[in-house]
């Protein structure tokens, strides 16, 4: 049975975790780091992944990040206004060190496509149309329309409003 594993590389901390065998939405182990500067960041994530057994890997990222695979830079943190944290690759080091298939994201169409196949409207068969919302640092949404009704190549697309709405 399958075992995957997760990180979601946040503004303030990076969560890693692995599911239990045959259940991507249960996890087995996780581990958080604060998101300090990239090379400790990700270098603590890549050691904790490192210990463990996992068939695949997904990152969820704060961005902007480059999204579209086809991108020089694809997996990159990289506009961001996070201090040090302009154009990263994130994806880089964890290709360097698994051989497994890879996917990779923004922090919100990320929890889109799990709530559209695992939540409470969502089901395995990936039928559901989902927006998902999210206000914290910035106030963003993720889409998941089933293929081919919509697709955005860039991170921006899920920019909805500025961090200044918030004061």
């Amino acid at each position: 049975m399958s075992v995957f594993a997760a990180v979601e590389a946040g503004g303030t901390t990076f969560l890693v975790a692995v599911s239990e065998p045959g259940n991507p939405t249960l996890v087995a182990d996780s581990f958080s780091v604060p998101t300090t500067c990239p090379a400790t960041t990700i270098t603590a994530c890549v050691d904790w992944l490192r210990t463990k057994h996992f068939d695949a890997l997904a990152i969820a990222s704060f961005g902007p990040c480059e999204i579209d695979p086809a991108a020089d830079n694809f997996g990159f943190i990289t506009t961001t206004p996070k201090p040090g944290w302009q154009n990263v690759d994130l994806l880089g080091p964890f290709r360097r060190a698994f051989d497994v298939p890879m996917a990779f994201d923004t922090d919100v169409n990320a929890p889109a496509l799990s709530e559209a196949t695992y939540g409470a409207i969502g089901s395995p068969s990936f039928g559901k149309r989902t927006i998902y919302i999210t206000v914290g640092t910035g106030i963003g949404a993720g889409l998941f329309f089933p293929p081919p009704s919509l697709s955005f190549p860039a991170h921006y697309a899920g920019a909805v409003a500025p961090p200044s709405v918030c004061g």
